[in-house]
């Protein structure tokens, strides 16, 4: 088994390159999800969806219908894109390089059914099916949810694994030439 995800972890590194320009020619990316969250507390699954403009800031919104409801909705941020485009660092390994640029920094809240909003901050990476921009990808983040107390310091946060499969399409929303008159 770990010989058969070596060949492919390595088939998809060697594959043809993506270009960068893929994540910029539609201005705004979107994905649904599929997602599970773990921690000490037991396992939810739920569904997601992400938003990125230029492939570099966004939102994301997660719901676990089961029992508590709970939900989260934030923003993440993605720092290593848009500077390593801007500088024509993009290579020919199209595959490690979609996973470097999908690292991010995460923060938001969490909400829950009869009791005050959480706050949670994490990060993550996503990583490809293909090596392309669009299309599926599996995301694995490590998020810190911390209740109204433990922001006062008298209670402890709880780490969560959230692992999600998504897919990314991209919309053309003219947002940076919207004022283009050509």
């Amino acid at each position: 088994m770990r010989r058969a995800a070596a060949l492919v972890v390595a088939a998809l590194a060697l594959s043809a390159p993506a270009r960068a320009d893929d994540r910029v020619a539609s201005d705004l990316a979107l994905a649904p999800e599929l997602v599970g969250a773990a921690s000490g507390g037991g396992a939810r699954a739920g569904v997601g969806a992400r938003g990125h403009y230029l492939a570099t800031v966004g939102a994301y919104a997660r719901a676990f219908p089961s029992s508590p409801a709970r939900a989260a909705v934030g923003v993440d941020a993605r720092p290593l894109f848009l500077p390593r485009w801007l500088k024509n660092q993009e290579g020919e390994r199209s595959f490690l390089e979609l996973v470097i640029d999908s690292l991010h920094l995460s923060m938001g809240a969490v909400l829950e059914a009869r009791a005050r909003p959480s706050f949670e901050i994490g990060g993550g990476l996503e990583v490809p099916v293909q090596a392309t921009f669009t299309g599926a990808y599996v995301g694995v983040e490590a998020m810190w949810w911390a209740r109204q107390p433990a922001l006062a310091g008298a209670g402890e946060g709880a780490w969560v694994g959230v692992v999600s499969l998504g897919y990314r399409f991209g919309v053309v929303s003219h947002a940076v030439d919207a004022r283009d008159r050509r």
